[in-house]
Formats: C-alpha cells, sequence, structure tokens
C-alpha cells in the first residue's frame, strides 16, 4: 500500500458582512427619545459612516454621543440637513485598532418626539446622505456592509399636570387637575402612585418638577388649564425629595414677609390670629403650616383674611390633635396682592382653662410646605416670622366702696373691654349697656368710679 504527499492547500475564510442596524424602542410622544445603534461587528472594522432620515413630523434631532462600545472613537456629526430629517454620522477608531467582535453599541442619537393625542410609530432607515454608508478596515480597504432600519413606536403623550380624573387622569389639563393640584399642595389627598406625583409636580416648568409639591404646582396647573401655558409632556421627579428642614430666619430687605401677628388673649376665649403679607406687588398663592401646642390652644377654624377676597383657600386640619395646620391659598389665576401690608387668612384658636403666658405659633412645612408663587408659577423668596398668643387669666372685677363713689376695678391683661352695667333684678333678662365713665389706668389695674345709688345694679366687663 502506497501514499502520496500532495501540494500546499490554500484556505480562505470569508466573513460575512458586517451588520449595522437600528436598536427599535418605545417611548412617550412628546419626551425625550434615545436610539442606540449598533455594529455587528466580525473584529476587524476600524471606521464607518452612514446617514439616519427620520419623520420630522414626529422626531426633532437632538443630540449624537459615542456608545458604549465606541469608547475612544473619533465622532463627526453632520447636522446641516437634520431640518429636514437627514442626519450624517462618522466614527473611526485610532490607526490599527478594531471593534472587537461582537455586538458593540456605536452611537446613541438623542431626538424630542412630538406631541400626539395616539399611539404612533416612526420608522428610522439608513441612507447615503449627507454621509455615505461605507465600513473600512484598518487598511482602508472597503468593508461589505448590511444595514437593518428600526422604528420608534410612541405611546400616547401624558402631560404634566394631568391628575384628575383619578388616578390616571384623561389625557388633557382642565379646571379639575387645578382643583386636584390644589388638595394635593394642601395635603388633602395622598397620591396613588409614582407616577400620578410625577403628573402633580409640574413646577417648575422648566425642570418638569423639583421633587415637591408646593403652592407654585397648584399655580402652574391653573397656567395649563387656562390655556396660559402649552401643555408640557410628563416628565421630572417620580419620587418626592427629601430635604432638611427649613429654619426660621428673619427676614431680609430682599424677601417678601408672611408674619404671625401676636395677640392677647384670654383662657377659654376665642382669639382670632391674623396671618399677614408684606406684599411686592408679585404674589399669587401662598402655603404655610402652623405648629402649636395643642395642651394649650385649641384649633377651631381658618378664614381668608381681609385682604383676601376672592381666593381659593385650602385647609388641612387633618393633623390638629398633633398641633398642625396647613393652609393653602390663591388669587384667581393671573392676579397678584397689591404691594403693601396685606391680612391672606385669620386663624382661630381658644386658649385652654390651663394656658397661660406666652404660646408659640410658628410656621412650619407640614402638612403644608412653605412656599409662595407668583402668577407664572415661580417661586418667589419669603421669609416666614412666627409669634405667640399671649394668654391671660379672665380678669375678675373688684368693687369697693370710697366715700360716696363705688370703686370697679380689674386687671390690665388685655385691651378693648367694656365696662357694661345693667339695672334689672332678673339674671335671665339682663339688659346690658356701656357704663358712661372714662376708665382710668392705674400701674396694672384699670379702675372706674361711679356715684353710690340706692339701686341695685349689675356689672361685668365684655368685649365686643
Amino acid at each position: 500500500m502506497g501514499f502520496a504527499t500532495s501540494s500546499n492547500a490554500v484556505v480562505t475564510v470569508a466573513l460575512p458582512p458586517s451588520a449595522v442596524r437600528v436598536v427599535s424602542t418605545n417611548a412617550m410622544a412628546g419626551g425625550s427619545v434615545t436610539l442606540p445603534i449598533e455594529l455587528i461587528a466580525n473584529g476587524n472594522e476600524n471606521a464607518l459612516g452612514f446617514s439616519i432620515n427620520f419623520p420630522t413630523n414626529q422626531l426633532t434631532y437632538a443630540n449624537v454621543v459615542l456608545g458604549s462600545g465606541a469608547s475612544g472613537a473619533t465622532l463627526l456629526i453632520n447636522t446641516n440637513q437634520a431640518s429636514t430629517g437627514k442626519l450624517g454620522v462618522a466614527l473611526a477608531l485610532n490607526a490599527n485598532a478594531t471593534f472587537t467582535a461582537g455586538t458593540r453599541e456605536i452611537v446613541r442619537i438623542g431626538f424630542t418626539s412630538k406631541i400626539t393625542t395616539s399611539a404612533t410609530a416612526a420608522t428610522v432607515t439608513f441612507g447615503d446622505i449627507p454621509t455615505a454608508r461605507q465600513i473600512s478596515d484598518p487598511q482602508a480597504q472597503t468593508m461589505t456592509g448590511f444595514y437593518t432600519n428600526g422604528t420608534v413606536s410612541l405611546a400616547r403623550t401624558e402631560f404634566e399636570a394631568d391628575v384628575a380624573p383619578r388616578p390616571g387622569g384623561n389625557y388633557g389639563v382642565s379646571i379639575t387637575d387645578w382643583v386636584q393640584i390644589g388638595r394635593f399642595a394642601a395635603g388633602l389627598d395622598e397620591f396613588g402612585s409614582a407616577a400620578e406625583f410625577q403628573r402633580a409636580d409640574c413646577a417648575p416648568r422648566s425642570t418638569l418638577g423639583d421633587g415637591k409639591i408646593k403652592v407654585t404646582d397648584w399655580v402652574q396647573a391653573g397656567l395649563y388649564a387656562a390655556g396660559l401655558d402649552p401643555l408640557t409632556a410628563v416628565g421630572g421627579p417620580t419620587v418626592a425629595s427629601r430635604t432638611a428642614a427649613r429654619s426660621l430666619v428673619t427676614a431680609s430687605a430682599e424677601d417678601r414677609e408672611i408674619r404671625v401677628t401676636e395677640v392677647m388673649a384670654l383662657q377659654q376665649v376665642p382669639i382670632t390670629v391674623p396671618i399677614q403679607l408684606q406684599a411686592q406687588g408679585n404674589e399669587n398663592a401662598v402655603g404655610f403650616s402652623l405648629v402649636f401646642d395643642p395642651a394649650k390652644l385649641t384649633y377651631t377654624g381658618a378664614v381668608a383674611g381681609n385682604d383676601a377676597a376672592g381666593v381659593t383657600l385650602h385647609v388641612n386640619a387633618n393633623e390638629i390633635a398633633s398641633g398642625r395646620v396647613g393652609l393653602a391659598l390663591a388669587l384667581q389665576i393671573g392676579s397678584t396682592f397689591p404691594e403693601g401690608l396685606k391680612e391672606i387668612a385669620k386663624v382661630t384658636f381658644t386658649p385652654l382653662a390651663a394656658a397661660t403666658g406666652v404660646v408659640s405659633v410658628a410656621f412650619n412645612d407640614q402638612p403644608v410646605e412653605r412656599s409662595v408663587s407668583d402668577a407664572g408659577a415661580n417661586e418667589l423668596n419669603a421669609s416666614f416670622v412666627s409669634s405667640a398668643v399671649v394668654v391671660h387669666e379672665v380678669p375678675a372685677l373688684q368693687i369697693t366702696q370710697s366715700g360716696t363713689n363705688s370703686v370697679i376695678s380689674w386687671p390690665l391683661t388685655v385691651d378693648g373691654f367694656a365696662l357694661q352695667v345693667s339695672a334689672t333684678n332678673s339674671l335671665s333678662a339682663m339688659v346690658w349697656t356701656n357704663v358712661v365713665a372714662t376708665p382710668v389706668t392705674n400701674g396694672s389695674e384699670v379702675t372706674v368710679t361711679l356715684p353710690v345709688t340706692d339701686d341695685t345694679k349689675f356689672f361685668r366687663l365684655r368685649r365686643p
């Protein structure tokens, strides 16, 4: 049996064409879209170029950045025809370098999608204008390439401030959304989902919210509802930001001031505490909370102040047992408080029988965060200045005789009391009139001197 030696053989390995593809993606219409472009590399590609065609009635070009598989590459972008839906892209690795074999993300193209009222799809294709399709190896030899188009599937646009009806809204913004966000700003309703929070957090408009729900969001919702600002696709934070508690600072000359007015009060007698705004003339809405000692004061109500006619006022009394009440108030859309000192709210408390001395009524951020908004939903600098209710015991009358006069006296604890008299003997049918006499203040006491008569008379102190 014999054998023979053949001549040498040459084996040529034919690699498949390099593949470049648009990675199809999903996005919400009206928002940002990131479209990856991938290279299915054989391991000998050094550079490539191509053009992308996209529908300008659905997508607007934003940017191009290198992908995760093209680190260190040189990127050239031709945007001269981007307004007509044509974008040129070219990238190259360093000399003699090649893409590692496998699937490599070479660029990411950013678009802004147009708002739409129904789901749609945008087809993105490869082309040769303005940059021709070509793939090169490190020796500048052209390589065969295969190009696959892709699609951006666009869901119906969801809008900032679209929160009614709950929980998903109705793809529009109306007065009911403005009302609902007012309830959120006042802490009267809780969020059912992160998506609902994201839609409600609509101010500042430029950043699609700030992770907080304040009166600025309430105002911005009103601007959308009134058609004063164009509807904006939803975005921004999906959870509340957690920031350190604000400190109560002394007002500065640059800040407008919201102040609790100090008042004198009597045990078990209701007292109204005015809340005042030192307005600069551009304030539309104000939100804040008040904290107090529930063992000394009982909250009984809150109403709009004398200078806040026509405001919408939300009062959150859900945490009254813990000594907290929240107020959020807003003027009509586009209106502002005139410049000057304005009473914006009145809060009524009743001091308990055990309360005496200074009882603090301080600003806080729970349940309603301190915030002041202008008519454009911009947050305004403001200082919130706390104060107190000074509680005294109910003054008691004393009557002494001095010669032919009766001297009626009571402690000088609070102003505004009038001495009244009744000559009716029946306690159930008293007819009271103010005593016609001039009170005299003597140190810590107020006295009224009247001539002694044979008639039976009853006296009392009454605050009008």
